[in-house]
């Protein structure tokens, strides 16, 4: 027993590495210590950062957990025979780390799946125009709480970021309801993909108690809506968090979590390379907007372009993306069950 104990109190030593990296995360923690990068919880609810709007519950994860996972949802396809073949997580699926599994995710009019989406393409039976295909890399949704606007262009969202944009607004009128990007994209995004998910959705699949629960104080004819589903799907979403990765272990005091080489490559990352000047917060990204340009999606890079004519802009040319962002550093798969 006293082997065991001593095992279990075993710590790695701190190294001239581990102090050096300390010491440039302390100057970029903007007075707050190494706690500045740590990530909470994924079920410590008050911690992780929400939309005052959309308070964060047990009951509305456990809800937005099925439906981003609920084919059923998939109730408004252009083709008929395709209704109930399709969610969330045919582009977001959790095997590989809530990315699409392949370059180009596929709602309706996709088939097979593999095992973590990379097997997933068209349904050759299916007209191409029924097909809903990304015309970019479809993004992960791990740490989408550390950002209040959505998009690539952040676009979503009424409030924070977006304040003062309103007469840009005119195509997104959900944005007036001032909810956050993410609340924003979640119903946006029912619409743009072939979703629906509403009272009859509710009866016919057994999920009206979940949505009694999770919005006791909304009205009976709110309660069962695409508003609601959303607010339940934002919730979920921001507590997908990167909280097991070997970068936090080792902010937590596990110094054995990252490999010599890894603490080398922090140190340029924190330090001389100046990534941290972007890359920061427990999500290592910022809120800031940032030009980039790079190549849309077309035939000449091994994508599908399925309607040229929305294409003509910018096949063949570089365009300039206004973007947040991502977290770029020691992202692993989550051990997520439903």
């Amino acid at each position: 027993m006293s082997c065991q104990n001593d095992i279990d109190d075993y710590q790695v030593a701190k190294s001239e590495l581990d102090i050096r990296l300390e010491e440039l995360l302390l100057e970029k923690s903007e007075g707050q210590g190494i706690n500045f990068f740590i990530l909470p919880e994924s079920d410590d609810y008050a911690s992780i950062p929400q939309d005052p709007l959309n308070p964060i519950t047990k009951e509305k994860v456990e809800l937005g957990r099925l439906l981003l996972h609920e084919t059923a949802s998939g109730g408004n396809p252009k083709m008929d025979v395709m209704a109930g073949t399709y969610a969330c997580a045919s582009c977001h699926p959790v095997a590989s780390s809530f990315y699409s599994g392949r370059r180009q995710g596929i709602g309706e009019s996709g088939s097979g799946f593999g095992a973590a989406g990379e097997s997933r393409g068209f349904d050759l039976t299916m007209p191409l125009d029924s097909i809903d295909l990304q015309p970019i890399r479809v993004p992960t949704l791990l740490n989408v709480a550390y950002q209040d606007v959505a998009l690539w262009n952040g676009m979503l969202g009424g409030s924070g970021t977006n304040a003062g944009t309103q007469s840009q607004w005119s195509e997104i009128p959900e944005n007036h309801l001032g909810f956050q990007g993410l609340e924003i994209q979640g119903m946006v995004g029912q619409d743009t993909h072939r979703l629906q998910i509403d009272e009859n959705f509710a009866d016919n699949y057994g999920y009206k108690e979940m949505f009694d629960r999770a919005f006791s104080n909304t009205q009976s004819f709110e309660r069962y809506s695409r508003k609601t589903a959303a607010l339940a799907l934002a919730a979920f979403n921001r507590t997908l968090l990167s909280n097991r990765a070997p970068w936090q272990d080792y902010l937590k005091g596990d110094y054995a979590a990252l490999s010599e080489r890894e603490k080398r490559g922090a140190i340029l990352f924190t330090g001389k390379a100046e990534c941290m000047n972007c890359h920061t917060g427990p999500a290592l990204k910022d809120q800031d907007f940032h030009a980039f340009g790079f190549g849309h999606f077309d035939d000449s890079n091994d994508a599908v372009v399925l309607d040229d004519a929305n294409f003509d802009n910018v096949k063949k040319v570089v365009v300039v993306l206004l973007i947040t962002l991502q977290t770029i550093i020691n992202l692993k798969l989550l051990h997520y069950t439903i």
